[in-house]
């Protein structure tokens, strides 16, 4: 059965629901509520110096999700079967790119 994120889910199932996908994935999730404001962002990274993979707005009066809000490719999210496939097929292709190795070789040298 494919569960509606839009529709029948409220804000703090959404954020579990990620988390979950974050912990089977061994990913980074980042929640960032701004209730005063209507809204809500969710961020998945391999990293968090500039991996970020999916970018997901929610809208509190809406609970419309949209992956990069506001940019010429964004993406309402619908289902979480479709959130669970983008956060894998995002993720891959960011580790395919990213040297995280020479990132954190970076990083260290710094100290």
């Amino acid at each position: 059965m494919t569960t509606s994120v839009t529709t029948s889910m409220n804000f703090n199932e959404l954020t579990n629901i990620c988390k979950n996908i974050a912990s089977d994935l061994h990913t980074m999730v980042e929640i960032d509520d701004y209730k005063e404001y209507g809204w809500a962002a969710i961020a998945f990274m391999t990293d968090k110096f500039g991996g970020t993979y999916i970018n997901l707005h929610f809208d509190h009066k809406t609970g419309e999700v949209i992956n990069w809000y506001g940019h010429k490719n964004a993406r309402k999210v619908e289902t979480v079967d479709q959130l669970k496939m983008m956060v894998k097929y995002y993720m891959k292709k960011e580790l395919k790119a990213r040297d995280l190795d020479g990132l954190y070789d970076f990083i260290n040298s710094q100290y």
